[in-house]
């Protein structure tokens, strides 16, 4: 019985194989302009929400600094500072497209 299911296995892996390897695929040169603009639109996403994340992370940065001045303690201090200027590094990245002409 084994023999036969193995049989039946490799047999339905052939034909699978066999369907997807030969659909014929092409680009013409009407959907170039369209690729490139999905391409622009799904950049434009990830840019659009990775800077507002650095924002976040930014107040949180600053917020995590204030508190540390407050209660006088120097590496809470250096840990607030750091995510605020991360933040506001990773913000000046991600608006870095649009200044130069993306």
């Amino acid at each position: 019985m084994t023999k036969m299911r193995k049989f039946a296995v490799t047999l339905m892996f052939v034909l699978i194989c066999s369907l997807i390897f030969t659909v014929s695929v092409y680009a013409s040169s009407s959907a170039t302009p369209n690729a490139d603009q999905v391409w622009r639109n799904v950049i434009e996403f990830f840019l659009t929400w990775i800077g507002r994340l650095s924002i976040v992370v930014a107040i949180f940065g600053a917020i995590q600094w204030g508190f540390a001045r407050s209660n006088g303690d120097p590496e809470a201090q250096s840990r607030g500072l750091n995510y605020f200027t991360g933040g506001i590094i990773v913000l000046a990245i991600t608006q870095a497209p649009y200044l130069f002409g993306f």
